[in-house]
This record gives structure tokens, C-alpha cells and sequence, in this order.
């Protein structure tokens, strides 16, 4: 055959069979197959989890960009790399003042051209498109918001780079279930991952990055949520681990609470934290609605809270950033320490004789000697005695670098000094930070009590203690400036810093006042610390976990727990709305922090309104002994109980009608001649809202309560009337508060 050649027909048979022989399989099978099917499809459950996995890499990676790109925009804007409060300190003043507003105005540019561009959008405030969204978050306007927040941080900005992290995060997860056009329950719930793995991914902590997303973001804490916000903040956590460690974020010195006596004064602490939230929250209200009243743009209001951040900064460079370094500073005693100046030198013969030549037995004078500055060891060659004014100044600066360099106490070297009982109780305890330098300090002064005045000391721990105030009142109108003036963040690490130095404040005041010397000042910075974020989330239970989690201390979860409770309940009756609820509610909607009247009492159970159950009859109860119990009681309904005491019926007033006109008949007839099967009862453990129909259907005043439905033992009754009532009062007090 010449020309175009035919294929072969036998391969093309072959494969004609094969599809045939599967199409037959297929036919005398397929219920089996749809039965393995159905055996091996994702449950709801399983399908949430696996996408709340990939929500947490995207909340690490997004926090991964952002440390390096913070990194980026502060090299660019410093030129030198360190913590934004180091390179502040060693900055000229004009550099300070104006590094931050420039940092301002470039945010607000980006904030300004920014939206612009991408045009209006829908919300993207997290809470607001959960609570009154369909969880849909605007990707171009989070971008946006992303380089803003950038600027302001790597700037100087007092701002948490938390928010940004967190916003991101949440509008990445939401932008993924937007394009796989998923339902809008599954977004809020893609939204609350995003939110829980921001979090977990900033502070290296998973449980806080869950139950913040639970209780603030999401506000529901049931299991079926709460399973996959805690997979996307594992996820999270331990992708930002594999970069960055698992070092905790503070570092705090030790302390245990053995005793009821040692908290009493965190019960204050946490009285007067609560009060500082509230003024916190009111006045960051202020702030925001005093810079929105300026007829300017937003890049000048973000420049002029960049200038106000910038003046602070002059006298405070701790202001700039998120207050991280600052606090870790108060944890160590950085701030408050007390310290010595040349007016504590009385007698600077005798001290520079016993440092000079000190004697066999004085160790405490030879180990200064040794420690001395080469500068100081010349001055105090050269001395000859009388005022000199250099020397003086020398030696102190030389004592409060030893005092603050570690332990000075050893017995062998303090030997031959008289120490006072005070100064041995605080030799009992194991001080770090301020409280170490304050007991070196009270050692020097018994080892010179001649040489050495203490008058002069204590006024300079007084100074201590109105710096450290001042720099948390500084950090305090920073936040208000940076916050207010509209730049994009958190206030998650402001607010811990905040908390910090109120604790370490008034320890030190407890000081001075001669009352809490037992008592390190770093455990009260780190209770400081739970209690502010308490005051101002309204949630002690995140408080809690995330100061345990960031400082991976648990020795003061006992006084911590009680201060952040007294500090949320404080702050919750001066200032109503949360720091992020209170948004919402200028733009009229509310989010109910307190079950509402409905819910409280759909939450009450049974056993809170039961009473004792109707006396019951028995099987064998004559016509006329359950009669004469009907004609004795007010009841329309007898209970019939068995030997056992198990319900087994129901005697109804009505049914005896039929045996009225019979007389000798009445004799033979008992309870199980008449009696109704039992009625739909209820058990003690049931909420009203689940026995809501049974007591709607129900034509009894009392209703029989079983200790449980497969026993059927009568132990109460619940009382019809009282639990319509209750629920007719919540309905009405709803109604009322809506309106």
C-alpha cells in the first residue's frame, strides 16, 4: 500500500477494552466507593485546622519581613544599626528633635498618597469586620497602613511594631479566603488566625497569641474556634523560633511569695495601676480627638506628634521606640537606683587614710583600693589632706560603678563591720537589679559610718525615684503624641513599658515611705506590667499569660493574678469601653465586654433556681390518700416515685373526676391505675436556655428535676413561673438598652 499508512487497530482495541472493563468495575462498585469516600473526607474541624496552619506561616513570615524590614527604614533613617533608645542617647539633641518628626512626615505622606490611591475601601479594623463585617479585610489599604507603620517605627516613633505585624498577618489570611471564595464565616475566622499569629509570632508566645485572638479579636472562646487559633499561633511561634530563639523578651530577677502578709501591697499596686489605665485610655481619647480638631492633613498631624516625640526625647531618649529596652533597664534597676555624691563624703581624710593604707582587717577598704579607677588611684597619691573638691567627685563616681557592678557583700571581707538587722535581712534574700545596689550601698555606709553620711544618700534615691516617674510620665505623653496624631501601630509594648515603671515607681516610693523593704522593685515592675495591659484590655486572663509567657517567670503568678483582677475591675468602672473596643464605639457600634441580661440568665443552670421537689406519691397510694393530698396542698400535679425513688408518673387532679360518684370502688383503686406516663423532665446541670421548651410545653408550676434522665431519680422541682419571669425581665432589660 503505497501513501498514507492506516495505524494499527489493535492498541486502539486494547485501550477501547480496558476503558469498558473499568466503566463495568466502576458500575457494579460505586457504593463502595462512595462509602470510602465519605470515610476519608476532611471533617469541618480537620479542614480548619489545616488552613489555620498555613495562616500561621503567613503570620511568621510576615514577621520575619517586618524585623527586617524595620531594620532597613532605621538604618536608613539613623545610618547606624542598634536599638532605636541606644542610638537616641547617642544622638545630638537637635538630631533627636528632628529624626522623629521627619519619620512623621514621611509616614503621613505614605498614609496620605497612599489611600488616595487605592481609593475608599472597606474597614480594616479588626473587630469591626467581625463584629459587624463579613471578615473581609481591603488588601492595597493593610499594605499601605504597613509602610506607614514602618516609617513611624524605624524613625523613633513611640509605637509597638505588634500592630502592624498583627494587621498584616490578619489581612494576608483574609485576602486568601477572599480568592478561594470562602463563606464569610470561615473569614472571620481566617481573620481571628491572622490576628492570633501576629501575635504569637511578635512575643514568641502562642497561648497569648490564642487567647487574644479568642477573647478580643474573635470574642468567643468555643472550642471549634479556639482549636485552630491556637494551630496558627504554634505554627507561628515556632517558624519565628527558627530565626530568632526562644530567649524571653524580659529578663526577671527571681522572687517567690511564700507568705499571705507579702500581698497586701500588690493589692495596692494593682488598685493604682487600674486607676492609671483608665486615665491611660481617657486620655489617649483626648489626645486622638484633640489632633483630629487640627485643620491640617494627616502627614503634618503625624510630623507634629513626630516633633512632640522629638522634644521629649531631649531630656528622655528612652521615649523613643516601644519602650522595649526602657524596661528591661527598670527590671535590672537601671532607673531609681540609689547613688552616691561628693556631699556623702563627711570626713575625706579619714576615707582616702583607709583606702591609701587600709589596715589588715579591713578588707572591705582593701578591696576598694583595688577596684579603683587608674585616674582616682593618682588623685588620691597626690592628696594631702583638706577639701579637694576632684577627689571627691572621684571616689563617688568609682563607689557607684562598684555598687552597681555586682555583689559586694563576702563574710570574710565585712568581718569586722557591725552590720545593722535590716541590712542582714536583706542579706537573706537574693537581690538583683536596684535592690542589689541599694543593700551595696547600705553596706558601704556601715563600713564607713564616720567617712560616709546617709543623709545626703537617701535625698539622692529620693531624686531616683522623681526621675524614674518623670520618664513614665515622658513615655506616657510620647505614646499620646505618636498614638494620637494617627500614626499606624500597637500599643501592646508601650503599654507593658507603662506598666513597668508604675510598678518599679511605686516600689520605690514604698521605700522611701520605710515600708516594703522586703520587697525586690523588679517584682513589682513585672506585676506593674500584667495589671496595666489588664487595666487596659479588660481581659486578666491574656494579661496573665502573656507576662509569664515574655518573661518565662512563673515565681509571681500568685500576686500578679490578683493585681491584674483588682486592676481590670478598677479600670472597667472609671472607663467603660476597652482600648480596642473603644474605636467601635465612636463609629456606633458596640461590643458588649459583659454577657448581656438574655445571655447571663440563658447561662444560669438548674440547679441555681431548684427547689425541693413536690412530695411524691407511691405506686400503691390509695384514690383517697392522694385526694385528701390534693385537697391539703395547692399542687394540681403529684409526682408518683417508685421504691427506689424513681419517677415513674404523674397524677393529675383532673383525672380523678371519672372516680368521684364511685364509692366502694375507691378502696381498690391506687396511683398506678390512673397516674400519666412521666413527663419531659430536666436535671440540675442543664442551662435554661437548653429546658426553655420543655418549661414552654410544660402545663405544671413545678417542674420534676431527675439527677439525671437514664436514672430518673426525683430530687427537685423547677419553679415554671419563676424561670418565665426571669427570662421575660432579661428580654425587657435588652430591649431597653438597645433603644
Amino acid at each position: 500500500m503505497t501513501g498514507l499508512e492506516l495505524p494499527p487497530l489493535v492498541p486502539w482495541l486494547r485501550s477501547k477494552r480496558l476503558v469498558e472493563g473499568a466503566h463495568a468495575y466502576f458500575l457494579r462498585h460505586w457504593q463502595r466507593w462512595l462509602r470510602v469516600r465519605w470515610r476519608v473526607r476532611f471533617s469541618e474541624d480537620a479542614f480548619n485546622l489545616l488552613m489555620a496552619a498555613g495562616v500561621g506561616v503567613i503570620g511568621g513570615l510576615v514577621n520575619i519581613f517586618f524585623y527586617y524590614a524595620t531594620e532597613l527604614v532605621r538604618v536608613l533613617f539613623l545610618r547606624q544599626p542598634g536599638e532605636l533608645v541606644e542610638v537616641a542617647e547617642r544622638m545630638a539633641p537637635w538630631q533627636r528633635v528632628v529624626t522623629p518628626t521627619l519619620g512623621g512626615l514621611c509616614a503621613g505622606l505614605v498614609l496620605y498618597w497612599g489611600l488616595r490611591m487605592v481609593g475608599p475601601q472597606r474597614s480594616s479594623n479588626l473587630l469591626e469586620v467581625i463584629v459587624a463585617g463579613d471578615g473581609r479585610l481591603p488588601l492595597r489599604t493593610g499594605l499601605v497602613k504597613f509602610l506607614s507603620s514602618l516609617v513611624t517605627i524605624g524613625s523613633g516613633g513611640s509605637i509597638g511594631r505588634e500592630g502592624g505585624i498583627t494587621q498584616l498577618s490578619a489581612t494576608f489570611a483574609s485576602k486568601w479566603g477572599q480568592l478561594m471564595k470562602w463563606h464569610p464565616y470561615r473569614l472571620r475566622l481566617l481573620v481571628g488566625c491572622g490576628a492570633a499569629s501576629g501575635i504569637a509570632a511578635a512575643y514568641n508566645a502562642p497561648i497569648s497569641g490564642a487567647v487574644f485572638a479568642a477573647l478580643i479579636v474573635m470574642g468567643n472562646f468555643s472550642m471549634s474556634l479556639f482549636a485552630p487559633l491556637v494551630c496558627a499561633s504554634v505554627v507561628a511561634t515556632m517558624e519565628s523560633r527558627s530565626f530568632f530563639g526562644i530567649e524571653p523578651w524580659y529578663s526577671v530577677p527571681p522572687y517567690v511569695l511564700t507568705s499571705v502578709t507579702q500581698l497586701p501591697w500588690f493589692v495596692c499596686l494593682g488598685l493604682v495601676v487600674g486607676v492609671l489605665g483608665a486615665v491611660f485610655m481617657k486620655l489617649l481619647n483626648a489626645a486622638s480627638a484633640g489632633f483630629r480638631r487640627l485643620p491640617v492633613p494627616i502627614f503634618l498631624r503625624l510630623a507634629l506628634g513626630g516633633l512632640l516625640v522629638g522634644l521629649i526625647a531631649v531630656r528622655f531618649p528612652e521615649v523613643w521606640g516601644n519602650g522595649y529596652v526602657a524596661a528591661n533597664r527598670i527590671l535590672h534597676g537601671e532607673y531609681g537606683a540609689p547613688t552616691f555624691t561628693a556631699r556623702d563624703i563627711a570626713d575625706l581624710e579619714s576615707l582616702a587614710g583607709r583606702l591609701k593604707q587600709p589596715a589588715r582587717e579591713d578588707g572591705v577598704s582593701t578591696y576598694l583600693g583595688a577596684l579603683l579607677a587608674p585616674e582616682t588611684v593618682v588623685l588620691l597619691g597626690d592628696y594631702q589632706g583638706g577639701e579637694n573638691r576632684r577627689l571627691a567627685r572621684a571616689l563617688t563616681a568609682d563607689l557607684n560603678r562598684i555598687v552597681r557592678s555586682g555583689a559586694l557583700y563576702e563574710t570574710q571581707r565585712f568581718a569586722g563591720v557591725r552590720l545593722s538587722e535590716e541590712t542582714r535581712r536583706m542579706l537573706e534574700r537574693d537581690a538583683h537589679g536596684v535592690d542589689l545596689a541599694r543593700l551595696n550601698c547600705r553596706l558601704l555606709l556601715e563600713a564607713y559610718p564616720h567617712e560616709m553620711a546617709s543623709a545626703h544618700w537617701r535625698e539622692a534615691a529620693a531624686t531616683g525615684l522623681l526621675v524614674l516617674a518623670a520618664l513614665v510620665l515622658a513615655k506616657l505623653v510620647a505614646t499620646l503624641a505618636t498614638v494620637g496624631s494617627g500614626a499606624v501601630g500597637g500599643v501592646f509594648t508601650p503599654t507593658l513599658f507603662l506598666g513597668a515603671g508604675a510598678g518599679a515607681t511605686f516600689a520605690l516610693a514604698l521605700q522611701q515611705l520605710g515600708a516594703g523593704e522586703d520587697f525586690p522593685v523588679a517584682a513589682f515592675a513585672v506585676v506593674g506590667m500584667g495589671s496595666m495591659l489588664s487595666a487596659t484590655t479588660r481581659s486578666p486572663l491574656l494579661a496573665m499569660i502573656m507576662v509569664f509567657e515574655i518573661s518565662l517567670d512563673y515565681s509571681l503568678m500568685p500576686a500578679l493574678m490578683l493585681a491584674c483582677v483588682l486592676s481590670m475591675l478598677v479600670a472597667r468602672r472609671l472607663h467603660p469601653e476597652t482600648i480596642y473596643t473603644e474605636p467601635l464605639r465612636h463609629k456606633g457600634l458596640r461590643v458588649p465586654q459583659e454577657p448581656s441580661a438574655s445571655e447571663a440568665v440563658a447561662e444560669r443552670s438548674v440547679g441555681d433556681l431548684m427547689r425541693a421537689p413536690v412530695p411524691p406519691v407511691r405506686e400503691t397510694t390509695t384514690l383517697q390518700e392522694i385526694a385528701a393530698r390534693f385537697l391539703t396542698s395547692a399542687n394540681n400535679f403529684l409526682p408518683v416515685v417508685d421504691a427506689k425513688g424513681q419517677l415513674v408518673g404523674l397524677v393529675a387532679l383532673q383525672d380523678l373526676k371519672e372516680y368521684l360518684g364511685s364509692q366502694e370502688e375507691l378502696r381498690g383503686i391506687i396511683a398506678y391505675d390512673f397516674m400519666r406516663p412521666p413527663p419531659a423532665c430536666v436535671t440540675p446541670n442543664q442551662r435554661l436556655a437548653d429546658v426553655l421548651s420543655v418549661v414552654l410545653a410544660s402545663e405544671q408550676r413545678n417542674i420534676p428535676v431527675v439527677n439525671t434522665l437514664k436514672e430518673n431519680r426525683l430530687v427537685g422541682a423547677l419553679p415554671r413561673a419563676q424561670v418565665l419571669r426571669l427570662f421575660s425581665e432579661a428580654i425587657a432589660a435588652s430591649s431597653k438598652a438597645e433603644a
